[in-house]
């Protein structure tokens, strides 16, 4: 009987959680107590939280009219899959470049129809329970051209998911990381107060263009997981990968739970 190794490389969700807190469309983590042991006899929460919290999938219909929804994706392209993992070390604010992704595939010159996982070591360990806000602000990010030739790559080699421990595949700092988490926390309440709705109603085609380039061009025609985390435990360059999305309907988006199988 072979061994095999089980790693959870999903972000748990709690309070204060970073990624999906931050930016004006998005709604933190939060519980609220509706029955209790002491007082009911049993424990009951109300939860809210936005799509984006977290570890998330996101799938063609994020940026494309009539893409698939997280529903329309068969399961078959969710669960077991074949993976090839590309180590790409990048620390606070780089830049993962398209020479860059083009040199970490050309080690692995035969695969097709494996999905990807670009590991930059940023989500090892609990950097993201140390750092807070700043682990999403800092994260690497893919700049256009890298983006471009993933995507590229994929199509080509019949691929259709990307998996990443970035917390986003852009920056996003031309606008929303200026105009909104650039500010005080006080000066930019969550969504849904006044202040984040009047910003997103300004928040235009022309201003997600321009901050979401990488996410809109890889989502066209894959499915992206972003915000991995306990990626350090990935010794090799093939694992196979299940990702669980909440099961909501008419969503591009849900946080999901994503386990990692290592011969």
């Amino acid at each position: 009987m072979t061994d095999h190794m089980i790693a959870n490389l999903t972000m748990p969700i709690s309070p204060y959680l970073p990624v999906g807190s931050i930016l004006a469309w998005e709604t933190p983590y939060q519980t609220e107590e509706i029955a209790t042991l002491a007082r009911n006899g049993a424990e009951l929460f109300y939860i809210s939280m936005g799509t984006g919290t977290g570890t998330r999938l996101l799938t063609p219909g994020y940026g494309a009219p009539g893409g698939a929804q997280v529903l329309d994706l068969p399961l078959s392209t969710l669960v077991d899959r074949p993976t090839l993992v590309l180590r790409i070390e990048k620390g606070a604010d780089q830049e993962i470049t398209a020479a860059e992704v083009a040199n970490a595939l050309r080690e692995y010159p035969g695969w097709t129809n494996e999905a990807l996982m670009l590991n930059t070591g940023w989500g090892d360990g609990s950097r993201w329970e140390s750092l807070g806000e700043q682990y999403t602000l800092h994260s690497p990010y893919l700049t256009v051209e890298a983006a471009d030739l993933l995507a590229e790559q994929m199509s080509e080699h019949g691929t259709d998911l990307l998996l990443t421990d970035c917390a986003y595949l852009d920056q996003a700092s031309r606008y929303a990381r200026n105009e909104w988490a650039a500010l005080a926390p006080w000066l930019r309440p969550p969504w849904p107060s006044p202040q984040a709705q009047a910003y997103v109603r300004h928040y235009g085609r022309d201003k997600v263009a321009a901050d979401w380039p990488a996410t809109l061009r890889v989502t066209r025609e894959a499915s992206v997981v972003a915000g991995l985390v306990g990626t350090q435990i990935l010794t090799s360059a093939w694992v196979r990968v299940t990702i669980l999305p909440m099961f909501i309907e008419q969503v591009a988006e849900a946080p999901c739970t994503v386990v990692a199988e290592m011969a």
